[in-house]
């Protein structure tokens, strides 16, 4: 799944159906209707009150936690650094990846991977911090952007960045080109949350 980052208005819409169900959402967001047996969009401000929108009754969708795949190249380096494996992609995780897509970078160098966090709330960074330390019992490095408030917290390790590749090749790309983890959108409601809590909160 991809998502675009936009302004926030200034105001929304609140939609209430005969059932009871509210939607709030901007103007321009489309709604499925139907009219003469066809079904097309149009921009949420062109309702009017009576007019019918396509919902779903119900919608079945089977999750279960997923594994973390470890099965990558190791690296050849005598200093290369040692992490621990956690198997199953937990709460924590989930919060790490909302992180790096947020507000992360991870690229790989000539030699090495880095992996960083750059913002200017504290209590995230400290977060970063510990999710760093429970996930891979590494300890991160920190240093403040030239001319900023903004501090960035990073590691480096070229296994946990082929690692974090195989989960989602394009954490890789700008934060234009992000996409959610399809191991992500696979797991339970408890660590999709966790993930997207993280990710707006970069904002």
């Amino acid at each position: 799944s991809t998502f675009w980052k936009r302004p926030s208005p200034t105001k929304l819409l609140k939609i209430t159906t005969n059932t009871g169900n509210e939607l709030i959402l901007t103007k321009e967001h489309p709604l499925f209707t139907t009219k003469n047996g066809f079904v097309f969009a149009k921009e949420a401000q062109d309702f009017s009150i009576g007019e019918y929108i396509s919902t779903p009754s119900r919608i079945d969708i089977v999750t279960e936690q997923q594994l973390i795949d470890y099965d990558v190249e190791k690296s050849k380096s005598r200093n290369k650094i040692k992490y621990q494996q956690k198997q199953l992609l937990n709460e924590q995780w989930a919060r790490l990846l909302g992180y790096l897509i947020g507000d992360g970078y991870v690229r790989f160098k000539k030699t090495t991977g880095i992996i960083s966090f750059t913002n200017i709330d504290t209590t995230l960074l400290n977060d970063f911090e510990c999710l760093v330390k429970d996930i891979f019992n590494i300890d991160v490095k920190k240093r403040q952007k030239l001319n900023t408030n903004c501090y960035e917290y990073y590691f480096s390790s070229i296994e946990i960045t082929r690692i974090l590749e195989k989960i989602n090749k394009n954490i890789l790309k700008r934060s234009g080109e992000q996409q959610i983890p399809k191991i992500i959108c696979k797991s339970p409601d408890n660590i999709l949350k966790e993930f997207l809590k993280a990710f707006f909160d970069c904002e």
